[in-house]
């Protein structure tokens, strides 16, 4: 019901619509409302919807006409959706989606707030740590990377909390497998971490890497971590991708998740307190930081205003921030 709602109906059914439905999908949504069975009693809980709403017809109106339907009152079945402890929440969905589909994304985010709990609607913000724990010395982490990402910064920061600092870091391309063989072994005896960048562009070396992670007779550094970022490619190997905890990095969903992942991943205490004044320093912080999260907002409107389309990811943020603190010091 919830998924096809009145996509499986006739339009042969002969109830009327009321004049301010104009839509004939929604009402057609209502009719199946009305003929569905709910729970494991079967119940009938909307059976006579489309005869209230035409008893009723000011009332409806109104709260079809809302802006926010789903934090409204429900004409006729407020008081019987509250009674229904386990399945009242999941009706009133039901009800918003068939009548106010526009409405149905943050009506299902209200649902999993209310049944499931806030933590299940929070923006992901820095998921370093949570990947580190499930990484071994002989189960690397792959970062897959959209245009402009790149993890290293926040690798560091870990890094330091962590007292592995410095990484070892190799830019991967021609003739740098050596070095990047070379540091790998030095982390195995010293525990050091190193982070292996672009490594699509060495797709020998990284052919080598399952075996070179598991050497026979060695013993490796309990601390040795092996960070690997790469652009997705069709003929990386089979191996490497088995063995690795895969990790993705896509742009937050809304201004607030957008400010909140900056706030919790790039812009930390000691930032706040880098140049004097404090007050306008973090004035300036804040409105970069914000702009930076309309923008990417408006990046799903396709590139409006630009001839091509970018990605405005957090190396822009990072580049106006390090402009704006050695102007500002």
């Amino acid at each position: 019901m919830f998924l096809k709602a009145g996509s499986g109906i006739g339009a042969d059914d002969r109830s009327k619509k009321p004049s301010w439905i104009s839509d004939n999908k929604t009402w057609l949504n209502i009719l199946s409302l009305c003929k569905h069975k709910f729970g494991t009693g079967h119940i009938f809980f909307f059976q006579d919807l489309h005869e209230r709403i035409a008893r009723n017809d000011k009332e409806w109106r109104k709260f079809f006409e809302e802006g926010m339907p789903e934090q409204t009152y429900v004409p006729d079945y407020d008081d019987k959706l509250q009674a229904e402890q386990n399945i009242g929440h999941f009706l009133h969905l039901c009800l918003i989606r068939a009548m106010r589909e526009d409405r149905t994304v943050l009506a299902t985010n209200r649902f999993i707030r209310r049944v499931l709990g806030d933590e299940f609607v929070q923006p992901v913000t820095d998921q370093i740590a949570g990947i580190w724990e499930e990484s071994g010395v002989h189960t690397p982490v792959l970062f897959l990377l959209s245009a402009g990402a790149d993890p290293t910064n926040s690798i560091d920061d870990f890094a330091k909390k962590k007292k592995c600092f410095p990484t070892e870091k190799v830019s991967m391309g021609e003739e740098m497998e050596g070095p990047a063989r070379d540091k790998i072994l030095t982390g195995f005896v010293k525990g050091g971490w190193v982070i292996l960048n672009n490594c699509h562009l060495s797709l020998e070396f990284m052919a080598e890497m399952e075996e070179l992670l598991n050497p026979k007779g060695v013993e490796i550094h309990p601390e040795f971590r092996l960070w690997i970022t790469c652009s997705p490619h069709d003929e990386f190997p089979l191996g490497l991708l088995q063995m690795a905890i895969k990790v993705t990095t896509e742009p937050p969903k809304g201004l607030q998740a957008g400010l909140a992942r900056t706030f919790s991943t790039m812009v930390n205490q000691d930032f706040l307190e880098k140049v004097e004044p404090l007050d306008k320093w973090r004035s300036i912080v804040f409105a970069v930081c914000f702009l930076h999260s309309v923008v990417q907002e408006r990046r799903k409107f396709g590139p409006l205003g630009f001839c091509i389309p970018y990605e405005f990811n957090n190396s822009d943020l990072e580049a106006s921030l390090l402009y704006i603190e050695k102007h500002m010091t």
